[in-house]
């Protein structure tokens, strides 16, 4: 509840939840074979900063435009524009997820064991924001961005944001893992993960932000739209391959010489390396207006894919990114190139811009693919005693993340209307970094 009374929050307390969990784990024959399993029930929270966003509120919150203002008088000459609204559906409800795992471990010689595990879960009621009262197509006023305003639905209000619980969301895989547990100074795990997760657009997460907070998460492009085809795809957090292999290892090392084997025994390796497939994404129009989007108030339309054997595609080197997406032969159509009646648009060798009003594109939800993660951090340490007890030891340690210095690069611009559409820019990781740390215990 609001201190003052000023925001009214519209969600109450949800006390009816059921969460069982369940395992259990059987050795047949009591060999070197073991079967385990389990299956829960998990429910999610809806924090504050969810549906907290009802302070911006009218009349709480008023928007004015001052075009030119006085310095003197900065208020003077505003008009009041349409302010946001933002809501909560009545039927909101927390996420749940039913998550369920299937595994048979096998000892191996060498202090080994191997794991062939099936995961899965199937989640309901994610959040997601849908934008309501969004300009309609009219056949009386100019469908245009001027008119936006008086198009829509309830004119004296701007966007409607309403956070909805219905999404879902579905994950599969199936998981490898070989431990070595520690002998002759050598302990280590591999991990290979192969699956999918699949979602319809819930990604309106606990912070209001998204995942990666592309232009459009957790909103569909047309108020029209079904929710669950227009949305229905790869989440945007999916990897189908990743290997995970960490290890720890201390060098063997002994001579006769007592001062050589103090300097130069003991020291442990260890480190994680990780190969990931990319995560996905989609490209968007760049703007609302007539001939790049469907002029409809919300802006970042996904375009046509003229192409459909990009789809599934990873664009992920600088060099080759504008060539592949067809990004350098993207012009704006002049007005005698589109048939009458129709606002030049953008058009590409691979997609294009013509949307029909209040509509969409038709390229899909995270299509395309980034760089994916090729990564080692390595550490090499040292414990060294001190006289005086065993408890006295200064320990040093050299840490080298990003050891090879490999960049990950980020995903291309997605914007249409941008002179740097389908350029990579910038990486997702940052340069091999190298630290040193003492630690004394007395």
């Amino acid at each position: 509840t609001e201190v003052n009374q000023l925001t009214r929050m519209m969600y109450r307390a949800d006390k009816n939840n059921f969460a069982p969990r369940f395992g259990f784990a059987w050795n047949p024959g009591r060999g070197q074979t073991v079967v385990r399993g389990g299956y829960g029930i998990s429910y999610a929270a809806i924090l504050p900063v969810s549906y907290g966003m009802a302070r911006f509120n009218p009349p709480q919150v008023q928007v004015y435009l001052v075009q030119a203002p006085d310095l003197l008088h900065p208020l003077a000459g505003s008009t009041a524009r349409p302010s946001s609204q933002f809501l909560l559906s009545p039927d909101l409800i927390p996420a749940y997820s039913h998550q369920y795992t299937l595994a048979i471990e096998r000892a191996l010689p060498g202090a080994m064991s191997l794991r062939a595990a099936y995961l899965g879960s199937r989640t309901f009621h994610l959040l997601t924001q849908q934008v309501y009262n969004r300009a309609r197509p009219s056949a009386v006023l100019p469908n245009t961005t001027a008119t936006v305003q008086a198009r829509r639905p309830n004119p004296n209000l701007a966007d409607i944001n309403v956070i909805e619980s219905n999404a879902n969301a579905y994950y599969d895989a199936l998981q490898l893992t070989l431990d070595k547990r520690i002998s002759r100074g050598l302990a280590f795990r591999a991990v290979y993960t192969f699956g999918k997760n699949i979602d319809t657009g819930g990604d309106f997460t606990n912070t209001a932000t998204g995942v990666e907070r592309p232009p459009e998460t957790g909103i569909t492009t047309c108020e029209e739209c079904d929710r669950i085809s227009d949305h229905k795809g790869v989440s945007l957090f999916d990897t189908p391959h990743a290997l995970v292999f960490s290890y720890s290892y201390l060098i063997p090392f002994r001579t006769a010489s007592r001062w050589a084997n103090t300097v130069l025994s003991g020291w442990q390796v260890s480190g994680t390396t990780i190969f990931q497939s990319g995560i996905p994404y989609h490209l968007h129009t760049g703007s609302d207006g007539p001939g790049l989007g469907n002029v409809d108030g919300v802006s970042q339309d996904r375009p046509n894919i003229t192409n459909s054997r990009l789809l599934g595609s990873s664009f992920d080197d600088p060099d080759t990114s504008v060539q592949r997406l067809g990004a350098d032969t993207c012009r704006l159509l002049s007005p005698g190139e589109v048939p009458a009646g129709v606002a030049p648009y953008i058009r590409c060798s691979s997609f294009d811009s013509n949307l029909p009003l209040g509509g969409r594109g038709n390229l899909g939800w995270n299509t395309f693919r980034k760089d994916g993660t090729h990564n080692w951090n390595v550490s090499l340490g040292k414990t060294f005693s001190l006289p005086g007890g065993r408890e006295r030891t200064v320990q040093f340690r050299a840490e080298f993340i990003n050891f090879f210095n490999h960049a990950i690069f980020d995903k291309p611009n997605v914007q249409m209307s941008s002179p740097i559409f389908g350029q990579i820019t910038n990486t997702a990781n940052k340069g091999r970094q190298i630290q040193f740390s003492l630690r004394l215990n007395l």
